[in-house]
């Protein structure tokens, strides 16, 4: 029946396409983030310095340059539609190493979490915004689907792959970079503890997961090399990812600072109006920490709101607090939410028969969620990883229907006592 289901992918390759291709025709969002990345968009396409407002590196060039390569290809549209049908493409592609990720716990659970990320609010509503979601969603999902291929098989050549996925997903969100350490280790000590179970050394395939994290660390440092380069030439060496990483550390922390990106309310103290550009963002960097280290009591209630602010189930920005998309986001992600934890919970239909994914799909959200909870914390920060939620979420829903149809097999099954009549 590989063919059934092989109809079926396609139909929610299809209709999860049109969904957002429909919703993208209602609704175009261009925040200021949006404006800065098509500004960097067109330095890229008429050959001029990458910079916006005299700022050199403070945003990576991976989404700009899929801007530029969209106008380039579409002059006469509209740039933000055109960058928007994209994205809507990307987005349904992302449905196919979905299926294959899914895959493991079985066809039913994959086609229904494929279905599930078609219709996700987070996932059809960010298609329609020009920012990195969409796009850096395909390479993360592309990244993790690679992990789990070395849990299969841990060839170099999937080593490679991982580090090279993980490079370009950073040149379009650089706040991904220390995750790929423990997701290589996870995905090398897979092999260390089925050797270990079977009796066997654990010396080879212990050495095999430290040099292939290795390697895919030392790959993706060298696709970001030219990066590098250019930050340090300007900047110096010390300038690795973005000069924004500063300040970002700064709104989140400061004395009103209240766990949302409120970059407008941060001023420049005296003498900072002379900094270059890596000064400043050094300048942020040092308050920043000084105010982690020394309110360590503020700091564990603000790390609750950010949290908190992540994983909410309604959205937190106040134009929105209002809108028609509450209501239907609300009663969508609280039973995701309840069927995602069911699963996780589950020793008998998950961690047992599947341990080696259950680690692959619980590591990014336990990341962003410690991430977030130090820097500022929204909604839209964990629409890459929600497809590893809606997957949890279909392998709750299968195991309760399980269950459930087990129950009544159980009670159908059961013979009536005889009863005898003297």
């Amino acid at each position: 029946m590989k063919w059934v289901r092989f109809v079926i992918l396609t139909l929610i390759v299809a209709a999860a396409f049109f969904v957002r291709l429909w919703f993208v025709g209602k609704h175009q969002y261009v925040f200021p983030d949006s404006r800065n990345y098509l500004t960097l968009a067109q330095t890229i396409l008429f050959h001029r310095d990458y910079a916006d407002h005299g700022l050199y590196a403070f945003r990576m060039p991976g989404y700009p340059y899929f801007l530029a390569m969209i106008m380039h290809a579409w002059p006469t549209t509209p740039p933000v539609m055109s960058v928007l049908w994209v994205q809507c493409g990307l987005g349904a592609l992302t449905i196919i190493p979905i299926y294959s990720i899914a895959r493991r716990l079985g066809a039913a659970t994959a086609l229904l979490a494929c279905a599930t990320v078609a219709v996700d609010p987070l996932q059809v509503g960010f298609t329609a915004t020009v920012l990195t979601e969409t796009l850096f969603t395909l390479l993360f999902i592309l990244a993790i689907w690679t992990a789990l291929k070395i849990t299969d098989n841990d060839h170099g050549l999937w080593w490679l792959m991982l580090g090279v996925l993980w490079g370009i997903g950073v040149y379009v969100r650089p706040s991904c970079v220390p995750l790929l350490v423990p997701l290589a280790l996870w995905a090398g000590f897979v092999h260390v503890i089925r050797a270990r179970r079977s009796g066997q050394s654990i010396l080879r395939p212990l050495g095999r997961a430290l040099a292939g994290t290795v390697l895919s660390f030392a790959v993706m440092s060298l696709v970001l090399l030219p990066w590098h380069k250019r930050a340090s030439e300007r900047f110096g060496p010390h300038t690795w990812m973005t000069t924004a990483v500063g300040l970002s550390l700064y709104e989140s922390v400061f004395p009103t600072a209240d766990g949302s990106a409120i970059e407008e309310k941060v001023y420049l103290y005296p003498g900072m109006e002379t900094l270059g550009e890596a000064a400043l963002n050094d300048e942020w960097t040092r308050r920043g920490w000084n105010y982690v280290f020394s309110e360590p009591g503020r700091m564990a209630q603000l790390a609750v709101v950010k949290f908190t602010r992540l994983w909410s189930p309604w959205l937190n920005a106040t134009e929105f607090k209002a809108s028609s998309f509450q209501t239907p986001l609300i009663l969508w992600t609280i039973p995701i939410y309840v069927l995602a934890l069911a699963a996780l919970v589950s020793r008998k239909y998950l961690w047992r028969p599947h341990w080696a994914l259950a680690g692959v799909l619980i590591l990014p959200p336990l990341y962003f969620s410690a991430l977030h909870a130090l820097i500022v914390g929204s909604l839209r920060y964990r629409t890459p990883i929600m497809p590893l939620i809606d997957i949890l979420a279909a392998a709750g829903a299968v195991m309760i229907l399980r269950m459930c149809r087990g129950s009544r097999r159980a009670a159908a099954n059961q013979t009536p006592p005889k009863v005898s009549i003297n």
